[in-house]
């Protein structure tokens, strides 16, 4: 018998035990398979980083996650869990209760980046 090739299962395991060692504030998901937009990685996270002096110039991704409601519409559960651990890890997390709302998360995304 040949060797045993190791499940996919196990090396999602590993990074996402590897994601959670590099800071407490790291945001990580996982999105369900088959849900969704096809192509999405297995790992989706944010994490923080503070710029020092030699990062001065270089581009770096900014993580974004925007959840949408009706108007007056709530947080349930994880989004609220979700929503905070986003903020924690220094990314944007925000919630667009409207159409219209969708202008006060865009104003808040360019100051923070800086468009």
């Amino acid at each position: 018998m040949g060797v045993k090739e190791p499940l996919e299962g196990e090396t999602k395991k590993a990074v996402k035990k590897m994601l959670g060692g590099l800071s407490d504030d790291v945001y990580q998901i996982m999105p369900f398979a088959g849900y969704g937009t096809k192509g999405i990685p297995d790992h989706i996270a944010s994490v923080p980083v503070t710029i020092t002096q030699d990062m001065v110039g270089e581009t770096f991704g900014m993580f974004v996650g925007i959840e949408s409601k009706k108007p007056h519409g709530e947080l349930h559960g994880l989004q609220t869990l979700n929503i905070a651990s986003i903020v924690a890890s220094g990314a944007i997390g925000q919630v667009a209760n409207s159409k219209e709302d969708v202008a006060r998360v865009e104003h808040i995304i360019k100051k923070r980046f800086r468009f």
